[in-house]
């Protein structure tokens, strides 16, 4: 769905000696494809111009325009005590990968039989390429296991993060079966540092028992965590989007649950989940934030302090 990848700075300098291999990778990264540059170290921009040997002013155009795209929406990796501070960015990165993996590691020095997840670019002349070829969108069942882990990895390199389901009750077991698993991602210690927010964004809650559904719903949430629920209703007007698709969106992508997201009520459920594109994805994130003009505010923003032990 939404994947990491560690680049060799050496292979991204060697793209841009290549208009054809330039413009193939300068598509491949982003969003809508589901693949994100990690920054990996801090100073990887650097370790890429320092890597480049070329005076050759169309290499160098090319490599501006490709680092320029790459780092719109990279994966940003936080130095932790103990991280390698060696100038050997090979070893450094399978160092890295022992501590939180990459989904692929870019580079055409010797593999290292005890890391599967390096890719040479030869490797993606072959019909299957099982790190490189991502789906646009998957099947699951409706379990909470296999819901979180459909999106582990958006998940746990995000910074900010924004579930959307206009039915969430969280009063629910079936909500709460499926937060508690996707929340638990969030809480674990992440290569990107703590996160900046979670929100929820749903219809307006109509409840008499909304007090004793929240200290239920607080039960899933580590303690670690703050989540502050948005309740919107669609717009008196009539103007703009309805309330009722369902995702979850993050500053490193999106995606779309078709069913929603709590776990299903029969064993043996399924629902497709699929990545947004770059337009879907950008005009979501403006239509739920806390100053939309989309839907109208049901109620004022609540927060939600975390209480799972």
């Amino acid at each position: 769905m939404i994947y990491e990848y560690a680049l060799d700075p050496e292979i991204v300098v060697e793209w841009c000696k290549n208009e054809y291999a330039w413009r193939f990778y300068k598509r491949a990264f982003s969003l809508s494809q589901g693949r994100l540059v990690s920054r990996y170290p801090d100073n990887w921009v650097k370790k890429v111009w320092d890597s480049f040997d070329g005076d050759i002013t169309m290499d160098k155009k090319r490599l501006e325009v490709l680092l320029a795209s790459l780092k719109k929406n990279m994966v940003k990796r936080k130095n932790r005590p103990g991280d390698p501070t060696g100038e050997n960015w090979f070893e450094n990165v399978l160092h890295e990968n022992t501590q939180y993996s990459f989904h692929a590691i870019m580079s055409n020095k010797n593999k290292s039989e005890k890391c599967s997840e390096v890719l040479a670019d030869s490797d993606l002349n072959k019909a299957n390429v099982e790190k490189w070829d991502i789906p646009n969108g998957i099947t699951v069942k409706r379990n909470a296991k296999d819901m979180a882990s459909a999106v582990e990895m958006m998940l746990s390199r995000c910074q900010w993060v924004k579930f959307i389901d206009p039915y969430i009750s969280p009063g629910n077991y079936n909500y709460r079966a499926s937060f508690k698993a996707f929340l638990k991602i969030l809480s674990n210690e992440r290569p990107c540092g703590p996160l900046l927010s979670i929100e929820i964004h749903t219809k307006k809650i109509i409840s008499d028992s909304m007090t004793k559904d929240l200290k239920k719903f607080q039960t899933v949430i580590p303690r670690n965590l703050k989540i502050t629920l948005f309740q919107w209703n669609n717009r008196k007007d009539g103007q703009g989007p309805r309330l009722h698709n369902r995702f979850i969106l993050t500053d490193t992508g999106g995606v779309t649950f078709l069913h929603g997201l709590r776990i299903g009520v029969e064993e043996g459920e399924e629902d497709c989940i699929n990545r947004l594109d770059f337009n879907q994805y950008d005009k979501l994130r403006k239509h739920y934030s806390s100053t939309t003009t989309a839907f109208d505010r049901g109620e004022e923003p609540i927060e939600i302090i975390g209480a799972a032990r």
